[in-house]
């Protein structure tokens, strides 16, 4: 993927000058343009769509977003240290003992 966008001239490799071994992968001009063309009339919506709450309607959907990506967050947690691949956090009601 890295290739692709390099050859399409969205990216940029940059070596460190304190170890050649570090390669850090940095838009271009080129990307940072596309993504404003894309990403601008989407912001733009999303402003006049903000604007037509009151503070109080707005203090309502910022706390279900927070508790939205706190749910998630939990669930993603819950899954990880209950995944078959971790066999130290086994899901409730299995056993590690064979």
């Amino acid at each position: 993927m890295l290739d692709r966008l390099a050859r399409l001239g969205m990216i940029e490799r940059l070596r460190s000058d304190q170890d050649r071994r570090v390669i850090r992968i940095s838009p271009t001009d080129k990307a940072r343009l596309k993504g404003r063309q894309m990403f601008m009339p989407l912001g733009m919506k999303m402003m006049e769509v903000i604007g037509t709450y009151n503070d109080q309607e707005l203090q309502i959907v910022t706390r279900f977003m927070n508790d939205a990506i706190a749910g998630v967050d939990a669930a993603r947690q819950e899954a990880v240290t209950q995944s078959p691949a971790n066999p130290s956090n086994p899901p409730a009601g299995t056993s590690i003992n064979r």
